[in-house]
């Protein structure tokens, strides 16, 4: 069993950093270094060198591909995408080593020496490396991982998406995380690699190399028999962490101030905390309509938020709870099984310099009453203590 020191787990923690680096790349492709990546890919696969298609985005891709013949379109699907785009994740390969000898124990002995069951990427068998320092190597309780996104693009092209492109979406989808959209999992081979917890064949360790050119260099590629579709890196990639508990998170695509993914061409991706939603949800443009028919609880509150809930009082039907000098407090149902919103709207009696009064209205918990219990609340006062000697 691998002992781990704490140069491997700091060098671990380099590799992540470096692949997260390239994944989230924001930089215009290197376009001849992915592309004699791609041509060495195509010989090792026993193919003859592609011409190259370059699109800015991965929408343009999908034109692109949709101009192209039955015959080449459905040619991934015959073999290509397996000899080109081939990747044994060596995490997953290690283990499943081990789990076959966990299993066959009286076996062990033999095996270990033979090398029995052996993937057929690895050249002889793998150091052993429990859960707790496998997790440790690849994401350890203070890091913070990469959700996939490749899985984020195919809704997003759905909705933009002709019914005639749309019939191409499901074969167009598994390359969508090739590029710089594999480079969390290229980072997480060379970590088995360069610590040499794996070796690999010398010829699956010239594929990975090739591949980890591809993910610092480019978007997502799509090969075909005589060309082969590139897409250009995004110009925008915002994200921010969210917990998963335990400790650990996932980087997430997150944007308040615009697309979270956006391309060169202007094909963009709108996200809120790893979701997807309309634009105008973020920009704060979504409409009374868009709050009574949303089904998403996050994202009614999302509405509300970037609109402000005093536009949310005047624009939906609400209940008037109580009101007192300090102001009135308001329920507006909630949606089926969600709590009610209740809110507390309040006017500043002191003038703003052009002799108007600031208005506020707050969320606060549904079980207020009181709007001056209500108005103690936001802060962080018991019932019956908020008596302020001016209202500011």
């Amino acid at each position: 069993m691998v002992r781990l020191t704490r140069s491997r787990i700091e060098r671990a923690r380099e590799i992540r950093d470096e692949w997260r680096r390239h994944a989230l790349a924001t930089a215009p492709a290197d376009r001849p270094a992915a592309e004699q990546a791609v041509r060495r890919l195509y010989e090792l696969g026993g193919h003859p060198p592609p011409r190259f298609v370059w699109t800015d985005s991965p929408a343009g891709a999908l034109l692109a591909i949709s101009r192209r013949s039955d015959d080449h379109r459905g040619a991934p699907r015959a073999g290509l995408l397996q000899d080109v785009l081939h990747r044994r994740p060596l995490p997953s390969a290690a283990w499943f080593y081990d789990e076959i000898l966990r299993h066959r124990h009286r076996l062990t002995a033999r095996f270990r020496r033979s090398g029995g069951y052996l993937d057929p990427v690895l050249s002889s068998p793998p150091v052993r490396v429990g859960p707790l320092a496998r997790d440790q190597l690849l994401l350890s309780p203070d890091d913070w991982g990469l959700a996939p996104f490749g899985p984020v693009l195919v809704p997003a092209l759905q909705a933009r998406a002709t019914l005639q492109l749309s019939r191409l979406i499901s074969a167009f989808a598994e390359p969508c995380t090739s590029g710089q959209f594999d480079a969390p999992g290229i980072g997480s081979d060379l970590v088995y690699r360069e610590l040499g917890l794996v070796a690999v064949r010398p010829d699956y360790g010239e594929r990975l190399d090739l591949l980890a050119t591809l993910a610092r260099s480019t978007g997502p590629w799509w090969p075909y028999p005589d060309a082969c579709v590139m897409t250009e890196r995004p110009a925008r990639f915002e994200v921010q962490t969210r917990p998963q508990g335990n400790g650990r998170g996932w980087l997430v695509l997150h944007s308040l101030d615009g697309p979270a993914l956006a391309w060169r061409d202007g094909f963009a991706i709108h996200a809120w905390h790893g979701a997807l939603v309309p634009e105008r949800y973020t920009t704060g443009e979504a409409t009374a309509r868009d709050w009574l028919r949303e089904p998403n609880a996050e994202f009614r509150r999302l509405i509300a938020e970037r609109r402000g809930y005093a536009w949310l009082l005047d624009q939906v039907a609400a209940e008037k709870i109580a009101s007192d000098e300090y102001g009135t407090l308001w329920r507006i149902p909630g949606h089926a099984g969600d709590e009610d919103i209740v809110l507390v709207d309040v006017v500043n009696s002191t003038l703003e310099p052009d002799g108007s009064q600031r208005r506020y209205v707050l969320r606060v918990p549904p079980g207020q009453r009181v709007p001056r219990d209500a108005i103690g609340w936001t802060f962080g006062l018991p019932p019956g203590i908020y008596q302020p000697a001016e209202m500011t």
